[in-house]
């Protein structure tokens, strides 16, 4: 794919260069259409590789019949999206020219429906995931993908998963406690270090006004020694 996307970059700015020439007339119509082309295939492949990151993300979660079964609305909408993107993917196994596929008639729009349909997914989802938190304050503790994993084998092992849910909430409390140890250990260094210059340089400042001060003393003791000699 970063292939794909340098050949296509350099590519338009050849087109672009070329439209941009003086000379350009005769073939103005043949430059438009590829500068047309190329922008739908870049359009395209945007919403490809969008289409792309959110599928291999959900088709993992909705693999687990436990998870179809408590998101039946969800796994229809993604189940109609998987078979867009199997077919997409069985066509372009077939012909792998990469601009003729991405170029295919309707399939930006295609693709476009089908990153909308991802994203509602993915924020019911969410919320989702938001309602099993709030009914077991621990699953705060566990990340998404955790607490999805716990959710498809409750049904199955509720022993194993109550288990699972202590030791996970139990390092994810003690890796915070760590955090903040060590926050509070590197707010506490500077200050530390802050009030040790503090003290040396009062320290400083109070040994140069001490020696000042012998020095002014002794100074006036030679005056008034030089002059009870000379006066004697």
């Amino acid at each position: 794919m970063d292939d794909v996307l340098a050949v296509l970059e350099e590519t338009q700015v050849l087109v672009q260069t070329i439209l941009g020439s003086r000379f350009v007339g005769p073939m103005q119509k043949r430059v438009d259409e590829w500068d047309r082309k190329l922008r739908l295939f870049s359009d395209t492949l945007d919403e490809w590789l969008n289409v792309q990151r959110a599928w291999m993300y959900l088709e993992s979660i909705f693999k687990a019949a436990d998870i179809q079964r408590q998101l039946p609305n969800e796994y229809k909408q993604f189940d109609q999206v998987n078979k867009l993107w199997l077919d997409l993917m069985r066509k372009t196994n077939t012909d792998p020219s990469a601009l003729k596929s991405a170029t295919a008639p309707k399939l930006k729009e295609q693709l476009e429906k089908a990153n909308a349909t991802l994203e509602k997914i993915q924020k019911n989802l969410e919320d989702y995931l938001e309602t099993k938190r709030a009914a077991f304050p621990r699953f705060f503790f566990l990340s998404n993908d955790e607490l999805l994993e716990i959710l498809a084998e409750a049904p199955r092992d509720r022993d194993r998963v109550r288990v699972r849910v202590r030791v996970r909430v139990r390092d994810r409390v003690r890796d915070r406690v760590r955090v903040r140890v060590r926050d509070r250990g590197s707010c506490s260094r500077p200050s530390r270090r802050r009030a040790l210059t503090r003290n040396v340089t009062l320290t400083l400042t109070l040994t140069l006004a001490l020696a000042l001060t012998l020095t002014l003393i002794l100074t006036l003791t030679r005056r008034a020694t030089r002059r009870r000699c000379s006066r004697t």
